[in-house]
């Protein structure tokens, strides 16, 4: 098949000592014994290579693997192995990563490299908290109202989203959106001051105003993510919103809202509150879209007994034992699923951790199989499209080697082992999927201390060998736009597949 892909495997033998690998003959299978994500990859070079996978997804991460296997071999002065078998496949079927455009805009581009540094990293939800205080990120002509104070002039258009959403899709990675509500959202409140009601800030759970205009807005997002349900044009997969629930704090101890517990309350606290909200307003928003709710685990520290109505929590507050302790009990509903972001854990904008405090994460499977994975979540107070890449990548690598194998005894927790994959990873990161030439053009992919401060305790000869990619050709940043779309060839196979 003379795709750009197969032709970048021949170049690759032939440039670096495999003078006799003039032609490799690649073959996909389509295996449904293999697992939905997984992959077998059968090669005996230069003979064949035998691709087994049961989806689209199993085939982009099996060439994911091959890739690094054909391009990153000569840059640490080994031969490619002639002959090698893999069977490979993700301990979770939740690995996302959350980005934050209610507080910073973030350009298209970035965002769409962003999606093929996932895909390669095996990483298959992109969690996009798009409102918050400072700003509401995305453009609904119907309420213009709420771009009212936003510092950026930029939102996302109907058009950027639909056309981002299936490139993601084609990566394998799906797109759920965030729309924070009740807190967080003085963005809305500031074009439409009604909202608040009696709260002290923030949305007022007990406002029928407050509780229509949600489920309308929010039925619009559902719709635009995934297309209207009512019509043949879905995508983006099963429906499934992010409604935020976090940090309410004191904003509903107005003394109107006390009142009003002890006249339609059972507790006569702000469980009372809690309770309402999901049952009139997410309930109201699922019934209405068909979507699956997924919501932060606040409310239950709130004793939210409306449980029903939430299908995903995912879990920010709790350590990883806590966390398998609420899966393994009897809190949360039969049907419920948990997902694993522990600011201590997983935050990505904890500026001050390197990758071993992410990879260092005891993270398990429960027994009874509620965790569903995990996120590593970037928050943007922080982070703006200078220094979006360099804070996510490579760390995040970690977070996504926990997520797709919590075996220790395949994955152990060993630092000298991780850190000169981790190492290389970047540089081909960096090189044949980003298109960078040049040590000008590190910051896009990680600081020096992001990935080797751990490692100063191995040998300085690791350091220097850590930091310095030899795919940088160039003394100028001059990104090459061929290479950095070569995966695109990949891509190119696929659809040609009807895989």
């Amino acid at each position: 098949v003379p795709l750009r892909h197969l032709r970048d495997l021949k170049d690759s033998f032939n440039k670096h000592g495999n003078e006799d690998a003039i032609k490799v003959d690649f073959i996909l299978r389509q295996n449904s014994s293999i697992a939905e994500e997984g992959y077998r990859l059968d090669c005996d070079f230069p003979k064949v290579c035998y691709c087994d996978v049961s989806t689209s997804t199993g085939f982009i991460y099996a060439m994911g693997t091959l890739l690094q296997i054909v391009r990153g071999a000569p840059y640490v002065e080994e031969k490619i192995p002639k002959r090698f078998i893999i069977d490979d496949y993700p301990s979770f079927p939740h690995r996302g990563m959350l980005i934050d455009t209610g507080r910073h805009y973030l350009p298209m581009d970035i965002l769409k490299k962003n999606l093929y540094v996932m895909a390669f990293n095996k990483m298959n939800v992109l969690h996009w908290h798009l409102t918050d205080d400072i700003s509401f990120s995305l453009d609904l002509p119907q309420y213009t109202n709420l771009q009212k104070g936003n510092p950026s002039p930029f939102t996302y258009s109907k058009e950027e989203i639909i056309h981002f959403i299936k490139l993601a899709n084609t990566l394998g990675i799906k797109v759920i959106p965030e729309i924070d509500v009740p807190a967080h959202t003085q963005s809305w409140i500031r074009g439409y001051p009604e909202l608040q009601g009696d709260a002290l800030y923030w949305m007022d759970p007990t406002s029928n105003f407050t509780k229509d205009f949600v489920v309308k807005v929010v039925t619009d997002v559902v719709n635009l993510f995934y297309g209207n349900k009512n019509s043949n044009e879905a995508y983006n997969g099963e429906r499934v919103i992010h409604l935020g629930g976090d940090e309410t704090w004191d904003a509903w101890n107005s003394t109107a809202l006390r009142e009003w517990t002890k006249i339609h309350g059972k507790f006569h606290n702000k469980t009372d509150l809690v309770d309402y909200w999901l049952k009139e307003v997410v309930g109201n928003i699922s019934e209405t879209t068909g979507a699956k709710v997924s919501i932060w685990n606040d409310f239950l520290n709130d004793n939210a007994t409306e449980l029903e109505v939430i299908d995903t929590w995912q879990i920010w507050l709790y350590d990883p034992e806590k966390t398998i302790e609420l899966a393994e009990s009897d809190r949360l509903p039969k049907s419920a699923s948990i997902i694993f972001s522990d600011y201590s854990a997983f935050y990505l904008d904890q500026l001050e951790r390197t990758w071993a405090d992410f990879y260092n994460v005891t993270f398990r499977r429960d027994s009874k199989g509620v965790i569903k994975g995990g996120e590593a979540c970037l928050w943007g107070e922080f982070v703006d499209v200078s220094v979006f890449m360099a804070r996510a990548w490579p760390r995040a690598s970690a977070v996504a080697e926990r997520l797709w194998c919590d075996d220790p005894s395949i994955c152990p927790f060993n630092h000298a082992w991780a850190v000169r994959r981790l190492s290389r990873f970047r540089c081909f990161m960096s090189n044949f999927v980003l298109g960078h030439t040049s040590p000008h053009e590190t910051t896009p992919l990680g600081r020096f201390q992001d990935i080797s401060a751990p490692a100063r305790f191995y040998s300085f000869n690791l350091i220097k060998e850590q930091w310095w990619c030899p795919e940088w050709t160039s003394k100028e940043s001059v990104t090459s736009h061929e290479n950095g779309q070569k995966f695109d060839g990949v891509l190119d196979f696929l659809r040609l597949s009807e895989l």
